[in-house]
């Protein structure tokens, strides 16, 4: 069987990726002096939020940035390096994940091949952020969160992070839930219309994300742990 290592440290893009494999019999013993043959195939991914609300997501064309041969030593180990490059008709700004698909094809004295599999991913960004966060919680629930640092191959990276609780600037009224979709045009300014109905939705009064911060209530910085423990 063929193993490839897993990447674990954090890459930035246009780096020299080092590949390291090993090669073994189901016996055990290592297999050396065998061929190996390898292919590095990149492709992109982009965040879900792409997909889900907006129009006319970037796309990114398959292709192969690297392939050659190698030979196992007496311990059955090989590597080999490939440069990480970039497409670099995607916008930056798109936060692409660039996968490195790497196989890697062990062919033994006896002419068996067996393939062993990879993938690097690398972005303009190298951590990402995982919070489990409920929508709505109790105030003495803030120490239960569960957040952590990875780097883009899923691998605990420590680093220092910032937790802001602020509190919003609400509407004057209570609003009730709209009962129909937003319009895209208004016959009634936003004066008029609060005057006979205060506690309608006019347009977009509703949506926390767009309510202004009056002032920050909780703030603290410390280092991820690999169980998200806070």
């Amino acid at each position: 069987f063929v193993a490839l290592d897993t990447a674990k440290n954090v890459y930035t893009l246009n780096d020299k990726i080092t590949v390291s494999g090993k090669a073994n019999a189901y016996a055990g013993n290592a297999i050396d002096g065998a061929k190996v043959k390898y292919r590095v195939v990149r492709q992109a991914s982009f965040p879900y939020w792409w997909y889900a609300y907006r129009c006319g997501f970037p796309h990114s064309e398959q292709m192969e940035i690297a392939n050659g041969e190698t030979v196992t030593d007496k311990d059955g180990k090989f590597k080999f390096d490939f440069k990480a490059i970039p497409d670099e008709n995607v916008n930056p700004e798109s936060m692409p994940i660039f996968n490195y698909s790497i196989v890697a094809d062990v062919v033994d004295i006896n002419g068996e091949t067996r393939t062993g599999n990879a993938v690097v991913n690398i972005g303009y960004t190298s951590l990402q952020l995982l919070a489990i966060i409920p929508e709505k919680m109790k105030a003495n629930e803030i120490d239960k969160l569960n957040i952590t640092t990875k780097n883009l191959n899923d691998a605990f990276v420590a680093t220092t992070i910032q937790l802001k609780i602020s509190k919003l600037l609400t509407p004057e009224n209570p609003l009730k839930k709209r009962m129909w979709d937003t319009p895209d045009q208004f016959l009634m300014y936003s004066v008029q219309f609060k005057k006979y109905f205060p506690n309608d939705v006019y347009k977009n009064e509703d949506d926390k994300t767009n309510w202004a911060i009056a002032s920050t209530v909780y703030h603290q910085s410390w280092h991820t742990k690999e169980d998200g423990a806070t």
